[in-house]
């Protein structure tokens, strides 16, 4: 497909702020192999292409990576932070103020 018949270069010309304000939108092949008849139509198959709607249940794993992630990590090693790294911390964040 040619760049002057190929919506995607507009999108990339938006993208990188080089797009002309009497840019026109083309056509694009739809999956079932026709083409789109207009520009609604055009960036309704655009954003369908890159906004899927994610409709899948969650697996045992899903469930078990999110249950992880929200539990706090300990390990038996944890300390607690010292005296001297918490005012080492306070003053070097002052030292950046200034």
């Amino acid at each position: 497909m040619a760049a002057s018949t190929n919506p995607w270069s507009q999108v990339y010309k938006l993208a990188a702020g080089k797009a002309r304000a009497n840019s026109i939108m083309t056509t694009l092949r739809k999956p079932d192999g026709s083409e789109t008849s207009s520009i609604q139509e055009t960036m309704n198959i655009m954003l369908d292409h890159l906004f899927t709607e994610d409709t899948e249940e969650d697996t045992l794993h899903h469930k078990n990576i999110r249950k992880n992630s929200e539990e706090p990590i300990c390990t038996g090693g944890d300390l607690e932070f010292s005296r001297e790294e918490i005012k080492n911390l306070l003053y070097n964040s002052l030292l950046k103020l200034e």
